[in-house]
C-alpha cells in the first residue's frame, strides 16, 4: 500500500513540475514578486490610467445589467518591459475580463523591474476599476 502511494505522490509531483515549466516557457528565467525597483508603466502610472481610460469600455451586455465592480489583472513584465502570461485572478464576465485582457495585451510597455541593478522579470496584479456614469 505504502508503495503505491509513493508512487501516486511522485506521478502528481511530476505533473505539477511539467505544469510549472510550461508556464514559464515564455520566460525561461526566474520570475519574482517582488524586486528591489518594481516594474511600471513608461510615463508612469498617471499616463498608464489615461491610456485604460481611453482604450476599455463597457460591453453592451455589462452595460444592460448595469454591472460595476473590480477585475483583477495578472501578468509577468519581462525584463524588456512587455508583458506576458496576462491573466484573469478574479473578473465580473460579461465580457469586461476579455475586454482587460485585450487592453493590456496592447498595452505600452512597461519600464522592467531590477534587482541589483539587473532586469528582471516579475510578475505584477492590476485592478481595474468598471463604474458607470451616473
Amino acid at each position: 500500500m505504502f508503495q503505491w502511494l509513493a508512487i501516486v505522490f511522485f506521478s502528481l509531483y511530476c505533473c505539477v513540475l511539467q505544469a510549472q515549466a510550461q508556464d514559464n516557457s515564455v520566460l525561461q528565467d526566474t520570475i519574482y514578486t517582488v524586486a528591489e525597483v518594481m516594474p511600471q508603466p513608461e510615463g508612469g502610472y498617471a499616463k498608464f490610467y489615461k491610456y485604460l481610460q481611453e482604450n476599455l469600455y463597457y460591453t453592451q451586455e455589462a452595460l444592460d445589467k448595469k454591472i460595476e465592480g473590480y477585475v483583477f489583472v495578472g501578468f509577468v513584465v519581462d525584463k524588456k518591459g512587455n508583458l506576458h502570461n496576462i491573466k484573469i485572478i478574479k473578473g465580473l464576465g460579461y465580457g469586461l475580463d476579455e475586454e482587460v485582457i485585450r487592453v493590456f495585451s496592447e498595452s505600452p510597455p512597461w519600464v522592467a523591474g531590477y534587482n541589483k541593478n539587473t532586469p528582471v522579470n516579475v510578475k505584477m496584479t492590476f485592478q481595474v476599476v468598471f463604474k458607470l456614469p451616473r
